[in-house]
Parts: C-alpha cells; structure tokens; sequence
C-alpha cells in the first residue's frame, strides 16, 4: 500500500472539517516490498522495505 495523505495534527479545526494533505512518493528502482508493507515516504533504489509503516530491512546488491 502506498500512502501518500495525512490529516493536519496541528489544526484541531481542520482536522475536524475533514482536511486531508496529499504529498508525493518516489520509489527507487529494483525495490522490493513484504507483503502488507504500508509506504509512506520515499524509498530509495535497490531497498528492501517491510512493515507498518514501511521501514529498510537492508539494501540489495
């Protein structure tokens, strides 16, 4: 899952309203990804990511 979109944390009002902010992911060439990992920020070439949220597990060679 690639997720790009947060809610405002620190406008109590906008959060309220239902505000959403949408922001760009950059995924690296000869990434690989656990199933299930949940990517929220770029990840760079030739990782392996895993988790929730998605964090490196290590570089590929």
């Amino acid at each position: 899952m690639l997720c790009g979109v947060e809610h405002p944390v620190e406008n109590v009002q906008q959060r309220a309203e239902g505000w959403e902010r949408g922001r760009p992911i950059t995924i690296g060439a000869n990434c690989w990804f656990d199933p299930g990992a949940v990517v929220n920020e770029d990840i760079p070439p030739s990782t392996l990511v895993a988790g929730v949220p998605a964090r490196t597990i290590r570089a590929l060679t």
